[in-house]
């Protein structure tokens, strides 16, 4: 019982200060980063201290910014779903709240746990793989209709309105996918750019079944990590441009090659 009061004082603290700093007239991001804040400094007090002083690392400098790093991917994600919700579908802000508490302790439940855990090396390393992937992918499908379009995909979403086999300045597959994702999902900024984010898939597919083929498994993880997280490659699966296809092209390209080359198939 007292695990579970724990557990839950954060969350609903989290929840009631930010509908009464709203309540007080506090701008919507402002309150969302102050009753986070809190909620994180008590669930540190009331949970996670403990558990950092049962494995005797309260002066691990590592552990503790691996725990702040966990708290900010939460911030960052739940911020996304809080906006999404209350600036972008026109939801009360005190509803959109419930959900966006919901999405950070998804961040920070296994999160916490992972840098807790007494795992070997390669168990935590695979974990941590797994959940930036995973994360990175959220983080994307949460801002994807919720960030204005770049001017340049706004002259794209142009070029989807007037198919050809090609443009003045680029070749048709991003006029194409966009086409089709506006087909499926409305001429919106989410239908403009879920093709990018089905590019952002295949391409992390083809870089981890190429690296798992050239080197082992941990390589391929580790590969599909900065697929995930380095900065071209993370905006080429949200962004709707040229690049996006472009680096799915290059990535089966390299992967059939040495399929053909090196596997002799």
């Amino acid at each position: 019982m007292k695990r579970f009061i724990a557990t839950a004082t954060a969350p609903l603290l989290d929840a009631g200060l930010f509908c009464a700093l709203i309540g007080c007239g506090l701008p919507l991001q402002s309150s969302h980063i102050a009753s986070f804040g809190v909620a994180t400094a008590l669930n540190y007090l009331l949970k996670v201290r403990s558990e950092v002083v049962a494995v005797r690392r309260t002066r691990d400098r590592r552990l503790h910014g691996g725990l702040l790093a966990v708290s900010l991917l939460a911030l960052f994600l739940r911020g996304g779903v809080l906006g999404l919700l209350s600036l972008g579908w026109g939801w009360p802000a005190q509803v959109s709240i419930i959900f966006a508490v919901i999405a950070g302790l998804e961040v920070t439940t296994p999160g916490y746990a992972t840098a807790l855990s007494p795992a070997d090396g390669g168990t935590r390393a695979r974990a941590v793989a797994i959940g930036i992937v995973a994360y990175a992918f959220a983080l994307r499908l949460v801002y994807l209709g919720s960030v204005e379009l770049l001017p340049e995909e706004a002259y794209y979403w142009n070029y989807s309105r007037h198919l050809d086999i090609g443009y003045l300045d680029h070749p048709p597959m991003v006029a194409w996918l966009i086409r089709m994702g506006t087909a499926a999902f409305g001429q919106s900024q989410f239908g403009v750019r879920a093709g990018a984010l089905c590019c952002g898939v295949i391409t992390s597919v083809f870089v981890y079944r190429l690296t798992r083929n050239l080197f082992d498994e941990a390589t391929a993880l580790a590969a599909l990590v900065l697929a995930q997280a380095l900065p071209y490659f993370f905006f080429s699966g949200l962004l709707m441009t040229p690049e996006a296809p472009l680096a799915d092209a290059w990535a089966a390209s390299l992967y059939y090659i040495e399929r053909a080359l090196v596997a002799g198939r």
